[in-house]
This record gives C-alpha cells, structure tokens and sequence, in this order.
C-alpha cells in the first residue's frame, strides 16, 4: 500500500529536484533547462486520497480499495469456510480474498494463478493450503511436437513452417470415470464437432496457431458434466480446472459448447448452424472405438502421469 508517509516522500525528491533544475536553469539558461523545470514542476504533486486508500492486486496491477478489503476480510472471516469454497464462482470478480499470510488478491486473479500451476502466494512465495481442491481439480496436459504442413495444406495456401502436432490428454478427479468428451473447435477449423465415446479420450491434432481455442464437454458415468475451454499452446505444458471454480472463462457457472464461438462465425464465413451441422469426422477417428492407443499416444501418453 502507497503510505502518506511515502507519498509526501515523493513530493520531498520531487522538491528538491525542482531547486536544483532552476538552479542549473540560473547557470546555463536554455531551452533544455526549461524544458527539464517544466517536467520537474508536473512531478510535484500532493498525492490524491485514492493512491493512500488503495492497495495494489500484484497480479492485474489493478488498485483494491482499503473500504472493500476490509469489508471483503470480514465477510470471509464471518462466513468460516474452507479457502476452496471462498474462490468458487461468484457474480462479482473483483471479490478480495485474504490469503492465510494475509496478502490480498481479487479471487478471479488468484484462481487464475493456481490455474498456470502456481500453488505458492505470489508474493511472500508462502505453500497456499487448499484442502478439497483434488476432488475439483480437472487436469489437462497439452503436449506438442513439431511437423511439417501436409502437402495438401500447402496447396491451399497454408504456410508450410510452424505446425505442430498437439495432444491434449485429460485426467478427472480421482474416482471420476468418464463417458463420453465432445470437443468444440474453433470455426478457423475445418472441423467443427468431434464426438469420441470410448476411452482413450485424448485429441491428437495439427496446430500452427495459439491463439485459438477449444471447448471440451465432458460427461461421466453417473451422468455428470463437466465443460470447460482450453487455449491450444504449441508448448508442452499442463493446465488445471476446477469445478465450481474455474472452466476458463469465470464469468459464468455453465458454458453452452455450441454456443461458446457463437459471436466470431462471421469472421470465418460460417452460417449460423454451423455447429448443428453433422460433419464426418477426420479418417484416424472414423474406427476409433475399435482401434488401440497409436504410436504417438504410446510414446507420449504416460509423459505427465505420476
């Protein structure tokens, strides 16, 4: 927090900076001189009333409000739940969470930090304890390995450098049996739905862009879903979901799948049903139900097991 003490600081150096430029403006007048006392004098300000009353949240940059943080402090501490059920959804994303070690953070932020596999505070690097969150947590490891653009792509005018061949492999909660997963692509793709009903569930496909997503629809045996969007990355990593917490958006509790790219169809010259449409899937696909695990997932599928 920007203390009084340390703002009237600043307008202390701020002063004395100001003395010494008219000084050197007395000694060796100028243009440059001028110019460099103008500066100083803009730098001398009274600090405002909102820069004393706010804190900084270190991971959006943005100020909190000491008023929120201490009303947000006492509603967490008056409601006496575990930290895992304080960052679930709520209708306000600038909620202000106290960490045990009593740093603050707005709870999308902080959700969205233990998404990218940070489990310590982002300040003072102190373990941040979430008991529970293993039986919410949906794992999903994005692996990648470079290719070469088909002959065919190339044809049709695809770049021929920069593509990847990228798996993503889901793994439930522990004790969780999955039924079926439909995964929603992107309308850059040629594809639009792809339905895979039997085990493994893993999608293999190319990419040569990451700024593009999919949204993966997940049902389980007991009849439960589970829906949420990943950014396809041509890196090996591993991202993390929650359910009532976090499905990549956090600005709801439920994502419609073919709904989700509903507002950029236009951009890709799709119709509006475009994603009703029944389209056959790619020829790997056709006989999965009957084929084993490929080369690719025999020789990548256990890399981020354990």
């Amino acid at each position: 927090m920007k203390t009084p003490f340390i703002s009237w600081l600043r307008v202390v150096l701020a002063f004395s900076f100001v003395i010494s430029q008219f000084l050197f403006l007395q000694y060796f007048p100028g243009p440059l001189a001028i110019v460099a006392l103008v500066q100083s004098l803009q730098m001398l300000s009274v600090p405002s009333l909102s820069e004393s009353n706010a804190e900084s949240c270190v991971i959006c940059q943005s100020q909190m409000p000491i008023s929120q943080i201490q009303a947000d402090e006492s509603r967490q501490a008056a409601s006496n739940l575990p930290l895992v059920q304080q960052l679930q959804f709520s209708n306000d994303p600038l909620i202000i969470i106290t960490l045990p070690c009593t740093h603050q953070f707005h709870r999308a932020c902080l959700v969205k930090w233990i998404h990218f596999d940070n489990s310590t505070c982002p300040l003072c690097r102190t373990p941040i304890n979430l008991p529970g969150l293993d039986a919410i947590t949906w794992k999903l490891n994005n692996i990648a390995v470079r290719t070469r653009c088909s002959p065919e792509s190339i044809r049709l005018g695809l770049k021929a450098e920069g593509w990847f061949n990228v798996q993503l492999q889901i793994v439930p909660p522990n004790g969780r049996v999955i039924n079926r997963v439909r995964y929603v692509f992107h309308p850059a793709f040629s594809l639009n739905k792809l339905d895979i009903l039997v085990a493994p569930y893993d999608l293999v496909m190319k990419l040569v862009s990451n700024s593009v997503e999919v949204v993966i629809e997940v049902q389980l045996e007991d009849g439960k879903h589970f829906t949420f969007t990943h950014q396809l990355s041509k890196d090996m990593c591993s991202r993390t979901y929650y359910e009532d917490m976090y499905n990549g958006l956090d600005e709801s509790r439920e994502i419609n799948a073919l709904e989700h790219f509903s507002t950029i169809l236009t951009n890709y010259k799709r119709d509006e049903d475009y994603y009703v449409k029944e389209m056959p899937p790619p020829p790997r696909f056709q006989q999965r139900e009957r084929e084993q695990r490929g080369f690719f997932g025999k020789l990548f599928g256990g890399l981020f097991q354990g």
